[in-house]
């Protein structure tokens, strides 16, 4: 075993020294061409040592180069003595500053031994503008200097991808971060970073993140894709993610502990220190955030939407003598949180036994924002308040305006502090029992018709969102981008009854549901015959699409059938089963067709019995009929084609001689008002609605908000003449708000 082991090392010892030979370490010197190639994007400039990427470095900082299409076709070592001068670096400081604009391909090789010292712009790339680096990795590298970045110091109107780093970064001013260290957008600028990874390494700044340390400018920056499993020790700002600014950041995790150790500011967050203007949604953390002001997603929310997100690592408040200090399992301060779920505990550190000023404790929230909510939440965690002093203190949040801000949220633990810090219960909450082993978990007081949390999490859930149970038995969310058919759609279908009346069939998307393991979109179909003030048959119908096939609920055999494939090319087929019925769809045709300035892909197809024949406007739906009545045993009637298509109350489509207006109108004027009933307005909303009741003697009234399935999603009262109600936590869709014996709907944007 003694030789075969000392074989092997010897084997690889030869390896290591053969490859050396064929490629050393850079000795410094610059060359004077490339290995191969011309620029274009089909023949990229081929850097195959390290003294062809130094002519590269040479070259864009001399404003000579560096504007065009390079690879690497070798890994290259830099030596680790030899100071790295980054690629777009001024040459002397009242220069401009030279940027690297071209496309640089790692082509998966790795460079290694980078060493940068007391540098702007620190990194492989200093400073970059509209340029494109992927797939690159970079190892056993040290970076130090301002604008810190292993593989960028500064990124514009860039694009990032598929880099991963090793290696120590300190910074001796703002701004660093594990893949790039700042980012400036203009207005109309985009950059994006993503799938990126920052391994192996210790990284130390005034503001830090894992992937990028800091954003300025108007422009917009997306990060995905993105994992930080190394420690980040911030002075001021830190996040494993961003340390601070604007930006999109989607499916991003955070494995390492992440500090923010300067008394005075002191912001920690597992993906962002500071969020200013973010979309943060499907992001966890899995380790310790330690701040004065610390929360598992994000340290400091301002203007920001948590979406679909989880903390699974411990939070920690630092105490600082005459400091107002936050902690939440989400966010420290702000933010709308919704459909996310906390189960790291909160702790205080008061070592020191200094004497704060405040300090607001809360399972997903320290203290709130005006703009921000908290819906469809829940924690387990143990929260530690025994040393604790001034302040508030909640299950769900330290404090907030009034109880609007908070609904459906839900925790397991036996606590002896208020849901919140300042009301004692919030609308639609309670707490629940069970155990992951099982993976069952049991309301105490029954949501939205059921005690199953999982349940009552989807029934609950907003914006794509999906609650499903993890490898451990917990709930947990993921989200998904909007599918069709999109909530908010409407189709009107004219329906030939056998008495040759023309009636008409009505059709909304209204809600999300919930079908075992799929998340289909509620139909309500309305069959409207021979007389419509005596006659309308109305059922809800089940749909969901994957890949551009859409499926439908057949309720007969309790299983999914194919009902379209926008996918499909001439020749191709499918099968639509209801029952023990089925018909094989044929594409004969496939055009584009134009319709109000909007192009859509028209499929043209034939069933053998006629039933479900015609065209089918991909995204939209069948011409002639969404469903194909004749298999659902519809026999007194045919559906004799599309009229009118809408998408939230703006039409899009229409066929024929008919008023859509009139016919939208009459079918959205849900109730006739006098002088005596109320009004709301902006309808659609976004954000507020506002009441408008014209009888003040009444007031105070009670209001109730349902979907269109029925379900009670909000109550409330209203106590002024303009009573404002805050619905941006609902998920897009049509409901139905009812005061007293009158109902308006009103749409959610």
């Amino acid at each position: 075993m003694k030789k075969i082991l000392l074989l092997t090392a010897l084997c690889l010892t030869l390896s290591v020294i053969s490859l050396n030979a064929q490629n050393p370490c850079w000795n410094g010197t610059v060359a004077s061409s490339y290995a191969g190639g011309d620029g274009s994007e089909e023949n990229p400039y081929q850097i195959a040592t390290a003294e062809q990427l130094a002519l590269l470095a040479y070259e864009t900082n001399n404003e000579t180069g560096g504007n065009a299409h390079y690879i690497l076709t070798n890994d290259i070592c830099l030596g680790g003595e030899n100071i790295w001068e980054p690629i777009g670096k001024p040459i002397d400081i009242n220069d401009d500053y030279p940027c690297f604009t071209g496309t640089f391909n790692g082509n998966g090789h790795t460079i290694s031994e980078m060493t940068i010292t007391n540098s702007s712009y620190a990194g492989l790339f200093g400073l970059t503008n509209g340029a494109t680096i992927e797939n690159i990795n970079i190892y056993d590298s040290n970076v130090h200097g301002t604008k810190t970045g292993l593989i960028a110091g500064s990124v514009q109107n860039t694009i990032v991808n598929n880099c991963s780093v090793q290696g120590s970064i300190t910074n001796f001013s703002q701004r660093a971060g594990g893949i790039v260290g700042h980012c400036l957008n203009e207005s109309g600028e985009t950059s994006k970073i993503s799938n990126c990874t920052y391994n192996i390494g210790s990284a130390t700044g005034s503001i830090i993140g894992g992937i990028i340390g800091a954003t300025e400018g108007e422009g917009n920056l997306t990060i995905e894709n993105c994992t930080n499993y190394c420690e980040i020790i911030g002075q001021i700002m830190a996040g494993g993610i961003l340390g601070n600014g604007s930006a999109t950041i989607n499916n991003c995790t955070n494995h390492a502990n992440v500090t923010s150790e300067n008394s005075s500011i002191f912001i920690a967050g597992g993906i962002a220190g500071q969020a200013k203007n973010c979309i943060i949604t499907n992001c966890f953390n899995y380790n310790q955030i330690v701040g004065a002001n610390a929360g598992g997603i994000c340290g400091n929310s301002v203007t920001t939407e948590i979406l679909c997100c989880g903390n699974m690592g411990d939070v920690v408040c630092n105490i600082y003598n005459n400091k107002l200090s936050h902690i939440g399992g989400i966010s420290s301060s702000g933010g709308a949180i919704s459909n996310c779920f906390n189960r790291g505990n909160l702790m205080i550190n008061n070592s020191a036994n200094a004497n704060p000023m405040d300090l607001y404790l809360g399972g997903i929230i320290g203290t709130y924002s005006s703009d921000g909510f908290i819906h469809n939440c829940y924690n387990i965690c143990s929260i530690d308040h025994s040393q604790y002093h001034n302040g508030l203190k909640g299950i769900i949040a330290g404090t907030g305006p009034n109880s609007e801000f908070f609904n459906n949220c839900y925790w397991n633990g036996d606590y002896d502090i208020p849901a919140c810090g300042i009301v004692s219960t919030l609308p639609g909450s309670c707490s629940f029992s069970g155990t992951a082993s099982q993976g069952n978990w049991y309301l105490e007081e029954a949501q939205y018709n059921t005690h199953d949390l999982l349940q009552a999490l989807n029934r609950g859930a907003t914006d794509g969102c999906y609650w499903i149970l993890d490898e451990i038995g917990y709930p947990k969310p993921i989200y998904t981008e909007p599918t069709y058919p999109v909530v908010g759609t409407e189709w009107y279908y004219e329906i030939i009854n056998v008495n040759g009346s023309v009636t008409y069939q009505y059709l909304e998307c209204v809600a999300d549901t919930t079908i075992g393991s799929t998340r289909p979109k509620v139909i309500i179909k309305s069959n409207t015959l021979y007389d419509k003030d005596l006659h309308t048959k109305i059922t809800h119908e089940y749909v969901y699409s994957e890949d551009g096939i859409v499926y439908w609920w057949d309720k007969q055999s309790q299983s999914y059938t194919t009902l379209y494939d926008f996918n499909a090319n001439v020749g191709d087929q499918w099968t639509i089963n209801v029952g023990t019925h089925s018909i094989t769809m044929h594409v004969d045709e496939v055009n584009n067709v134009e319709y109000n300035g909007e192009t859509y892909r028209v499929l043209t197809v034939r069933d053998a019995d006629d039933i479900f024949s015609g065209d089918i406007i991909c995204g939209i739906g069948h011409t002639t009929s969404f469903f194909p009545e004749k298999m659902l045993n519809n026999r007194d009637f045919d559906v004799d084609g599309m009229r009118c298509y809408w998408h939230f109350g703006e039409e899009l489509l229409q066929f024929g001689e008919v008023d859509c207006d009139e016919i939208y109108n009459n079918y959205n004027d849900v109730a006739e008002h006098d002088v005596t009933g109320f009004e709301i307005y902006p309808n659609p909303a976004n954000n507020i609605i506002t009441i408008v009741e014209s009888n003040r003697e009444c007031l105070p009234m009670e209001f109730t908000i349902t979907n269109m399935t029925g379900q009670i999603i909000m109550t409330g009262v209203v106590s002024s003449d303009n009573h404002q109600v805050n619905v941006k936590e609902l998920p897009t869709g049509i409901y139905l708000i009812k005061i007293g014996e009158e109902t308006i709907k009103f749409i959610k944007m």
